[in-house]
């Protein structure tokens, strides 16, 4: 049984919903990332309406911003843009271990 410290909650009421979910898919937390600098094209998570949420970098504007697209099963494409501390490089969870899309260290770049 998990219980939702943010993500679905009840805005009016505050309330956290219990749900039901196999041990199989829990994740334990990323480990801490600093923030860094993408490139377009890249595979990223942005931090939108209390959770993570999976999409691509399509630009880097001037001052810093990034416009992001949210990966998407409906007909239209979601385009929001983001600050660099609302983003993270996404990373996928395989054989108990978050794996980064390519070696994050050859990526990273001090912001």
């Amino acid at each position: 049984m998990v219980q939702f410290t943010h993500l679905f909650q009840d805005g009016k009421t505050g309330e956290r919903p219990l749900r039901m979910f196999s041990v199989s898919h829990i994740r334990p937390q990323l480990p801490p990332l600093r923030p860094r600098k993408f490139k377009q094209g890249e595979d990223a998570d942005a931090y939108h309406k209390n959770g993570w949420w999976e999409g691509v970098i399509l630009q880097e504007w001037n001052n810093g911003n990034y416009l992001f697209m949210f990966h998407s099963d409906n007909q239209s494409p979601k385009y929001v843009v983001f600050g660099v501390n609302q983003l993270r490089l996404h990373r996928t969870w395989f054989n108990g271990y978050w794996v980064p899309p390519v070696q994050e260290s050859e990526l990273a770049v001090e912001v």
